[in-house]
């Protein structure tokens, strides 16, 4: 959804589902698209029509070719330029984050920055037992206060953070993806070494790395205490994605606007009447005002409408909400 930069491969497109339970795709960009291509036959008399929706003109056209292919005698209609529709109900999708290869990923990550800090594999046992061993979790959920002393502005905040204290003997881990899923660890309690602690942070948006300061005041009786999730709470969890959502909302309304414009002036300029390498008159410049304003209408209307939810799409949003509160999102 973010779009953030892979070291190799594309994002893949997400499947979200409106109100009224169409599926389309939500690609990296932040614009929406068909989940699929769509094909509605009509017979009327002897004779039957197919129109056909894609997600690219690429599509329509192959589409179009097999039809061709298939009915020899079929005549194509081709629009002239791609239509732009505008989804006017909310969009829903699971956040979906927890199971055994998540759990494993968060404690791999913590030993990677406990070695790089010294430790060996060995000098974390409760890391090696869960890993190596199957044994119990070495984390838990917790937001019942904000470790992060100076947390960034950045809303996307990842960090990994681990340190050692030979005086309670723990080795003990933060994880934070997101900026809202949070989780301790503690990795060995019969730590003997040199205190140390070591962080990375960084804003998975931008790819930025940042300079956070951790804390980590836990006992070993407060550790139990998260490992038995007394130190979540679901409502902060919500609050906390709310902020990023509308963090999220803002970019993708950029996005849809940056996206809008550069499309209309694309259009304008190969509709104001000028060839090519041609220079732009005064009245091509007026032609192409008129053009972009009109291509642009709609977005603006679109953006300016959509600010709030109705009292409706609230109560259902509401009602979707509480079917799905057994499941972990």
């Amino acid at each position: 959804m973010l779009n953030i930069r892979r070291q190799r491969g594309k994002n893949r497109p997400a499947v979200v589902e409106t109100l009224s339970g169409q599926e389309l795709e939500l690609l990296s960009n932040g614009s929406l698209n068909l989940r699929r291509p769509d094909l509605v036959r009509k017979a009327e008399g002897g004779s039957t029509s197919v129109e056909v929706r894609a997600r690219s003109m690429e599509e329509a056209n192959s589409i179009a070719e097999g039809i061709k292919a298939r009915y020899p005698g079929a005549e194509i209609q081709r629009p002239a330029t791609p239509s732009t529709k505008y989804v006017e109900e909310p969009v829903g999708f699971l956040l979906q984050f927890g199971g055994e290869h998540a759990g494993r990923s968060i404690v791999k990550s913590c030993l990677a920055l406990a070695y790089e800090a010294g430790l060996s594999i060995d000098d974390c046992e409760h890391a090696k037992e869960y890993l190596l061993s199957d044994g119990e979790p070495c984390f838990g959920y917790y937001n019942d206060a904000d470790l992060v002393l100076n947390r960034p502005d950045a809303a996307f905040l990842h960090c990994v953070f681990v340190c050692g204290d030979p005086t309670s003997g723990q080795v003990l881990g933060y994880v934070e993806y997101f900026g809202h899923r949070r989780l301790v660890l503690c990795l060995s309690s019969s730590f003997s070494g040199t205190a140390f602690s070591r962080c990375y942070a960084v804003d998975p948006v931008s790819g930025r790395e940042l300079t956070v300061q951790i804390e980590l005041p836990f006992g070993p009786e407060d550790v139990k205490s998260i490992y038995a999730c007394e130190k979540f709470d679901s409502e902060k969890l919500a609050e906390a994605i709310g902020r990023l959502v509308e963090d999220y909302q803002q970019r993708a309304r950029t996005a849809m606007l940056e996206r809008a414009t550069a499309s209309a002036v694309e259009f304008a300029l190969a509709n104001c009447g000028a060839e090519d390498g041609e220079v732009l008159t005064e009245a091509h410049f007026v032609v192409i005002s008129r053009l972009v304003a009109e291509r642009l209408g709609p977005v603006l209307a679109y953006l300016l409408g959509r600010g709030r939810f109705s009292e409706a799409e609230l109560r259902e949003i509401r009602e979707r909400l509480h079917e799905d509160e057994s499941t972990d999102q």
